[in-house]
């Protein structure tokens, strides 16, 4: 995973407040994110990832795991307390 993916998802948060959900944390608005874009986990992964993750379906299976685990981890928390 990136070194930078904490840095890129507050300031993704930050820049993007008027689109987000009051009735759902930060973690869960993420990971609805990323499912629904074709590359909404890139963001989070390195190059290396990101080709394992288009080309082998059980790899990717796996990085979407971690990525969604890295969210809930930092990020398990209602926006009203997000503070950047």
């Amino acid at each position: 995973m990136k070194n930078s993916a904490l840095q890129y998802t507050r300031q993704n948060l930050q820049d993007n407040k008027q689109y987000q959900e009051s009735d759902m944390n930060i973690a869960e608005y993420l990971i609805l994110t990323a499912k629904a874009e074709d590359t909404g986990y890139f963001s989070y992964l390195t190059d290396e990832e990101i080709e394992e993750f288009e080309n082998d379906s059980q790899r990717r299976d796996e990085l979407e795991q971690e990525v969604e685990t890295f969210i809930n981890e930092n990020f398990n928390f209602s926006f009203e307390n997000f503070t950047y």
